[in-house]
């Protein structure tokens, strides 16, 4: 028999061919592959080459929150190991128990952890692709152009049972007419991309009312950033989430601990995604030092201090965009990409910032796409105005001067 067609959905021949070049180019610059040790709020190379780093995801600053760490440790002492090395499906730990009942009266939902948000989007959307939740109807999946590898990856698996439509970043009239025309429809993109923007979440609700659309939303990268408790761009936009609509979040970046959560507005896929979620089932849950530290950052949530942090953020973001202006202007997302002239070489321009005192990652294709390159910041709440004021000036006089 003939082979089938191959690279429909995936090409990595091709995207290694095309992008290792530049990452290659940021290894020779020594921007990649950084052993670091921690100073306060800078990071020092092996070399002792003192940065701060603005390419940290924790945009509150919760990495090192104290009550954090502490209550981490406390979690591995309490439970005397670090792991319990069986599979989630026949054994866990019981405090996983607890996190996810605390996660899930944070974020006003039902809640399901796991190592990785990258694991349960491996996990659940091929379910949702064999229609176990569409009335064993199987869906047509549409993933936008630009939703995050960790969901796209998936797409080739997914397609062995329904069939996979991608369209064009926020193309909202064509999922309308795949609505149109079809009973059951998933539509799979972020919330907050990594690259800048979000998806059109009022729009979508607006599909979903009318159509009955499905939605499968990552929006790792701005939980905790914004709304109510952490609620993030995309939840935000919800008094109580629908029995079609799936977030998945990362915990290791505004939350400031580790693993995965999926957040659904019914208990009822949870069983079946335990059983049947590939990694959720197979692999170790969280371990021992990720409860202790979602228990801790849940009461942070639950307090004052998450507001007083939403509002430094915020603050900061305000001020670097009155220095440095990206597409990303006014957003509350806390992602700026300076976009580069196609002349301009990103990790040269990079190291020469690096070596006045901050990291900024250089970025090209696969992270953003093909003829586009530039410098990507994040922005958290723990940056002084006098570091974000140094950071843009050498940021504009070394790209200004390239």
């Amino acid at each position: 028999m003939p082979d089938k067609q191959k690279n429909i959905y995936t090409n990595n021949l091709k995207v290694a061919k095309y992008g290792n070049k530049a990452w290659q180019k940021a290894q020779d610059m020594g921007l990649i592959d950084l052993g670091v040790i921690r100073k306060r709020n800078k990071l020092i190379t092996k070399d002792c080459h003192e940065f701060i780093n603005m390419a940290n995801f924790s945009y509150l600053g919760l990495d090192t929150h104290p009550k954090i760490v502490q209550g981490a440790a406390e979690q591995v002492l309490k439970s005397g190991s670090l792991d319990q090395p069986t599979a989630r499906l026949r054994i866990h730990l019981s405090d996983i128990d607890d996190a996810e009942k605390a996660l899930s009266e944070l974020f006003e939902g039902f809640v399901l952890t796991a190592s990785t948000c990258s694991a349960l989007s491996e996990g659940v959307l091929p379910l949702i692709a064999s229609g176990v939740f569409t009335d064993n109807q199987k869906p047509i999946m549409i993933f936008d152009r630009f939703c995050h590898f960790s969901m796209s990856i998936t797409k080739p698996i997914c397609a062995d049972e329904t069939d996979i439509i991608t369209v064009p970043h926020n193309d909202l009239e064509q999922v309308e007419d795949i609505c149109k025309k079809n009973k059951y429809v998933v539509y799979v993109a972020d919330g907050a991309y990594s690259t800048g923007g979000s998806c059109p979440m009022p729009e979508l609700l607006k599909l979903q009312e009318k159509y009955g659309l499905y939605l499968y939303i990552d929006d790792s990268h701005s939980i905790s950033t914004l709304g109510k408790n952490g609620f993030g761009y995309a939840r935000s936009h919800l008094n109580e989430i629908n029995e079609r609509t799936f977030f998945v979040n990362s915990m290791s970046k505004g939350f400031g601990c580790s693993g995965g959560m999926l957040l659904t507005g019914t208990p009822n896929y949870q069983d079946f995604i335990k059983r049947f979620g590939g990694p959720i089932a197979w692999s170790h849950p969280i371990n021992s030092a990720g409860i202790g530290g979602i228990l801790a950052s849940v009461k942070i949530h639950f307090s004052e201090e998450l507001v007083i942090l939403q509002k430094a953020l915020q603050k900061n973001l305000n001020f670097f965009d009155s220095l440095i202006k990206t597409n990303q202007l006014g957003s509350q997302i806390p992602i700026r990409i300076m976009e580069l002239e196609s002349k301009e070489d990103p990790s040269i321009i990079a190291r020469k910032i690096f070596d006045k005192g901050f990291y900024v990652a250089p970025v090209s294709f696969p992270v953003v796409p093909k003829g586009k390159i530039g410098l990507r910041m994040m922005i958290r709440s723990n940056l002084t105005l006098d570091e974000i004021k140094q950071c843009c000036e050498i940021i504009n006089g070394t790209v200004n001067h390239y």
